[in-house]
């Protein structure tokens, strides 16, 4: 019998996201869902030294009541700078933090992506291969 989960992709998964795609055969992104606002599809947070912070990712949802995960346009090219040196900035001394941010570095330097989905799609692959799921 094979095991398969099926969720929503989401920016910056947390541990436990990892944790089931790990214990399962197949591992499937459901992203045809509707699209909710204020969730973790688009935002996520960091620790930091002056406590929780959040990263958002900008996405135009004005009109688009109803619209799909995977059809949810990111707006602007800002955050990913601001992201990317709020990463660097507060786990910089972290263990593995070189080996990582090479690794994600390409999701937020190279403006590629123009949907949600598929920035997170690109985040969560490049995770789970170097946790060699």
């Amino acid at each position: 019998m094979k095991k398969v989960a099926i969720l929503q992709s989401n920016y910056i998964p947390w541990k436990c996201y990892f944790d089931l795609i790990a214990s399962v055969d197949k591992f499937i992104l459901y992203d045809d869902m509707q699209y909710t606002k204020n969730d973790w599809r688009n935002r996520n947070r960091i620790k930091t030294a002056q406590g929780v912070q959040w990263l958002t990712v900008p996405v135009k949802i004005s009109g688009k009541f109803g619209q799909r995960i995977r059809d949810v346009e990111i707006v602007g090219s800002g955050w990913s700078q601001q992201h990317w040196k709020s990463l660097q900035t507060n786990y910089r001394r972290a263990p593995f933090f070189d080996e990582v941010m090479a690794l994600l570095e390409p999701h937020y330097k190279t403006g590629r992506y123009q949907r949600l989905s598929e920035l997170n799609h690109g985040l969560i692959e490049a995770i789970s291969g170097y946790l060699g799921i």
